[in-house]
């Protein structure tokens, strides 16, 4: 008996797999969970800032009945008086974690509102929007650490190397002000999740960029106060977060003039914070890295 082999096409297995594939496309384009709430990341009200820079982002959430984000859906945003703000659409399509922003320019000094909907308008949140003038200005935070007080008279961006484990201590000469920071490089002078409340001295112990303002309701936000932090370990001149030989032999060749250090390995080699790397730093660091000392004096 011969048994034949009819050869098959490959235009024939295409057009059976996607025969097979497209009920089950069609049953997950139909499925997209409802979006229950919308959820803003404004408590009371978005305060705007006439010619405020970067201008306030709200960000929205869609939500299912469970609390869970939804993927995909498109959010509107409208203020209820344009002539007062200018709300413009950054992410309108919500991403992974439910969420869409929005900036809200402001444009004259007033009260409104501003309504987000779903496009199907199943789902809307609102929420009192404030145009303000600018003029009445909460006062900038003071930082002190590491024996570095930056006050109102510092500069915006500011630079300190000091100990690891420094304490950064904040302060606002406006009574009764919040004090909000950001590490991430986005302003807290914008109502986000992100955004950190002051409450107590921050240990330091690693590099950071600190972003600080201050907050009274009322007024304004205060003028932002930006700090980059490089840390040291005493005597770990090379940066490997140990004392060794190798660092008091690096020191020593500073002392010499025959190895140039950069801000970081000069504190962390001027072992008796003289303000100079000198040969008596390499001889503590030596003693301490074989541990003939406990500390540096």
């Amino acid at each position: 008996m011969q048994v034949k082999f009819t050869k098959i096409r490959p235009v024939a297995i295409l057009a059976a797999m996607l025969l097979f594939a497209l009920p089950a496309l069609f049953c997950a384009a139909a499925y997209s969970p409802a979006v229950a709430s919308l959820e803003i990341n404004y408590e009371q009200a978005v305060v705007v800032i006439i010619g405020e820079d970067p201008v306030p982002r709200v960000s929205v959430r869609a939500l299912d009945a469970s609390g869970k984000p939804v993927y995909g859906i498109k959010i509107t945003a409208e203020a209820d008086n344009k002539s007062l703000a200018d709300v413009t659409a950054y992410s309108a399509i919500t991403d992974r974690n439910g969420y869409s922003s929005f900036s809200v320019d402001g444009l004259a000094e007033g009260d409104t509102k501003i309504t987000f909907r779903t496009a199907d308008g199943g789902a809307e949140a609102t929420i009192p929007l404030l145009v303000r003038a600018g003029g009445n200005r909460t006062a900038r935070p003071t930082a002190v650490i590491g024996g570095y007080t930056l006050d109102g008279n510092a500069p915006k961006k500011n630079a300190v190397t000091v100990p690891a484990g420094s304490q950064l201590t904040l302060s606002c000469e406006t009574e009764d002000a919040h004090i909000y920071y950001n590490l991430n490089d986005t302003c807290p002078c914008q109502d986000l999740i992100s955004r950190i409340p002051y409450s107590a001295p921050l240990t330091v112990s690693e590099d950071s960029y600190f972003r600080i303002t201050a907050y009274k309701p009322g007024l304004e936000y205060s003028e932002r106060l930006n700090i980059t932090v490089t840390v040291y370990i005493p005597g770990d001149v090379n940066g490997d977060s140990r004392v060794l030989a190798d660092d008091a032999r690096l020191a020593l060749r500073a002392s010499a003039g025959l190895a140039t250090l950069d801000d970081r390995q000069t504190k962390a080699a001027d072992a008796d914070g003289s303000g100079s790397v000198l040969a008596d730093d390499a001889r503590q660091i030596l003693r301490y890295s074989a541990k003939l000392q406990i500390e540096f004096r």
